[in-house]
């Protein structure tokens, strides 16, 4: 190795795994995010299909059957 090498420091400090409290808390973040997401896309879709409902209904046809 030389002394004029800019990347010195990448050669002088070996690479540590993070330590398990911080996968832990890591998975615990990523799953928290998760279900954040979820319950704002439940709440957005209910806020969709309100709506859609009384265009449905007044778009369906009554169709009058007559005994024989």
């Amino acid at each position: 190795m030389q002394d004029d090498n800019p990347l010195w420091c990448d050669y002088a400090e070996p690479d540590e795994a993070p330590c398990r409290t911080l996968l832990v808390l890591a998975g615990l973040v990523s799953i928290a995010m998760n279900i954040i997401a979820a319950t704002i896309r439940v709440c957005r879709m209910s806020d969709q299909l309100w709506p859609l409902k009384p265009t449905q209904l007044a778009q369906t046809r009554r169709v009058r059957v007559e005994p024989l």
